[in-house]
């Protein structure tokens, strides 16, 4: 998929969610560091209404596409939370809790979302 593409579907499910205000820089996993072995990732700033994707457009099947982008995205939705939490957190194992907590909910969003939209 070219980066053009990549880009009009994130705008395209970013507005079916509600982020459609919200600013993304794009990464192609492909162009950025190699030890990152993620398929996908998100780092958000709610508070400025941005964050970065990063996709390795190279790795997920085409078919996919779609529900890492949605599982990307609904990330921006919870991130103020799952931040405020893991600043209460006060072990290396409460924080790992918290990541799979997360992972939990965003993947069970994006399970019911990628089923409702086009």
């Amino acid at each position: 998929m070219t980066p053009a593409l990549l880009r009009k579907r994130i705008k395209r499910l970013a507005e079916a969610l509600g982020l459609g205000d919200w600013e993304f820089q794009i990464v192609r996993q492909e162009y950025a560091a190699k030890d990152v072995s993620d398929l996908a990732g998100c780092q958000a700033k709610p508070e400025y209404k941005s964050a970065v994707l990063y996709f390795d457009v190279a790795r997920i099947p085409p078919e996919e596409l779609d529900s890492y982008i949605i599982h990307e995205l609904l990330h921006c939705h919870i991130w103020e939370l799952v931040a405020l939490t893991d600043k209460l957190a006060t072990t290396p194992a409460e924080r790992e809790a918290i990541r799979l907590a997360e992972e939990r909910l965003t993947t069970t969003l994006e399970r019911l979302f990628a089923r409702l939209l086009p």
